[in-house]
């Protein structure tokens, strides 16, 4: 992936919660109540409502889609909530707590989570998937989770917002490392035996971010700390036996660099298999800061190989997991907002923290991850939509596919995709010699992919 500040380049600020009035005054909004769920229109409500309480309309208002489109049908509870939202103009207290139902489910959040915070971020993120835009779906969570407990309504918002300027978006970036700072869950020390128990919630607090805000290389570092997610996903236990490796001899002249503070009490914990969410992410930026070679791409599809191949050196497999480049290819080599998700062990993963996740990172059923990284620019005000540009499938045995949904800015359907192997002799990863690859797209799937960097310099594979 090429490199970028952070995943939102142009990204709307979240406004206040404002939640709406629960007394009806000169301009506060006429709303339904339940009671209009088990009414025909004209017929008499029964029971009255409460003093207070708004008066109901005969029928459910008319609603207006969410602004940014109807989701994948993969992702059965955004097109429920969307369809919802498109029906009406309010919600009820029944649908708040079914959107509730919803999000906690796709969130994995346990069915007795009552952290007002936590089901508020699930049910922001489940808003936006639907089609609405963050700011709209912020606002709104507030209310969900306050109708779903309290009764009321919540007043369905379409509108759009606007984008940021690069100094707001900046202010954001700094407001997400500080909520990964103030996130005390990635505090906790968990036991590779907690963590198989688990997984989702130990990896929910598992960013990419390290909570510094004078720190900035940890914004482009998705693809190892995806990696190491989907490895907590899959197999807890495979992660201590990653620190171990790193200790050994071929670790330290492989990552010579996590031998040193900040990161070598990190790896020194994870190998003794106790240890913390931060402690994951700070060996995920590490790893990633040995393979900048002096410049910010991140880690572009040939860095990442070249660190496959270190951890193959040093007798460490990832276990089976798809990683997936979301993002738009704008052809000439340029591309906009690339950021990386995991899909693992029946589970999507994707380490930012986003506005109104309180410093965790994203983590949902697998059904729901496509399109929660395609609406990502939707989180902050864009109706623009990523699509996935490649991905990288291991297979457990230490074989990866290589798969290029978008080349040179033309989607490909089927992708241009080969299998890889790493051959120690050569120290490169070899493509499947039964795949057939037209000339003009040698460069974008090569023979051989190279471990060193300088065999790579000026190819599309290091840069992109």
């Amino acid at each position: 992936m090429t490199a970028v500040s952070f995943p939102f380049p142009a990204v709307h600020v979240p406004r206040p919660v404002v939640i709406a009035p629960k007394t009806r005054g000169p301009e506060a909004p006429v709303a339904p109540t339940d009671s209009f769920e088990k009414n025909a229109p004209g017929k008499p409500l029964s029971p009255a409502p409460a003093a207070g309480v708004p008066l109901p309309l005969p029928g459910p208002p008319p609603g207006s889609p969410p602004p940014f489109g109807a989701p994948s049908k993969s992702d059965p509870s955004a097109t429920e909530v969307h369809d919802l939202a498109s029906k009406n103009a309010f919600l009820s207290p029944t649908q708040a707590k079914r959107v509730v139902e919803l999000a906690k489910k796709d969130a994995k959040l346990p069915p007795g989570e009552t952290d007002p915070k936590k089901i508020a971020g699930a049910v922001e993120g489940l808003y936006v998937r639907a089609g609405f835009s963050g700011p709209a779906a912020h606002k709104m969570a507030a209310e969900t989770v306050k109708t779903a407990h309290e009764g009321g309504f919540v007043k369905v918002d379409s509108s759009t917002g606007k984008s940021p300027t690069k100094e707001e978006a900046e202010v954001m970036f700094k407001k997400a490392e500080v909520d990964v700072a103030k996130n005390k869950d990635a505090d906790k020390v968990w036991s590779s035996a907690d963590i198989e128990n688990n997984p989702t919630e130990f990896v929910r607090n598992v960013t990419q971010l390290d909570g510094d805000t004078t720190t900035d290389s940890d914004n482009t570092g998705c693809v190892p700390a995806s990696m190491l997610g989907g490895a907590l996903l899959k197999d807890p236990e495979s992660v201590q036996k990653l620190g171990k490796s790193l200790n050994s001899e071929k670790g330290k002249s492989e990552f010579p660099g996590l031998q040193k503070a900040p990161y070598k009490a990190a790896v020194d914990r994870i190998a003794s298999g106790a240890y913390s969410p931060r402690d994951v992410s700070l060996l995920s930026k590490g790893m990633h800061d040995e393979l900048q070679h002096g410049d910010s791409k991140g880690l572009t599809l040939g860095r990442e190989m070249e660190m496959l191949g270190k951890l193959k050196k040093i007798g460490w497999t990832p276990p089976p997991m798809e990683r997936t480049t979301y993002g738009s290819d704008n052809g000439g080599g340029s591309r906009s907002n690339p950021h990386s998700n995991v899909k693992s062990n029946g589970v999507g993963y994707d380490p930012w923290s986003y506005p109104g996740s309180n410093g965790k990172s994203v983590v949902l059923d697998a059904s729901a991850s496509e399109q929660h990284a395609k609406t990502i620019p939707g989180a902050f005000g864009s109706p623009k939509k990523n699509e996935p540009l490649e991905s990288v499938t291991h297979d457990g045995n230490g074989n990866v596919v290589i798969a290029r949904q978008v080349v040179d800015g033309k989607a490909r359907n089927p992708p241009l995709a080969a299998k890889y192997t790493f051959d120690e002799s050569a120290k490169a990863w070899v493509r499947d010699p039964a795949v057939k690859v037209d000339a003009k797209d040698e460069e974008w799937l090569p023979k051989s992919i190279p471990v060193d960097p300088k065999l790579r310099k000026g190819t599309k594979i290091e840069d992109i």
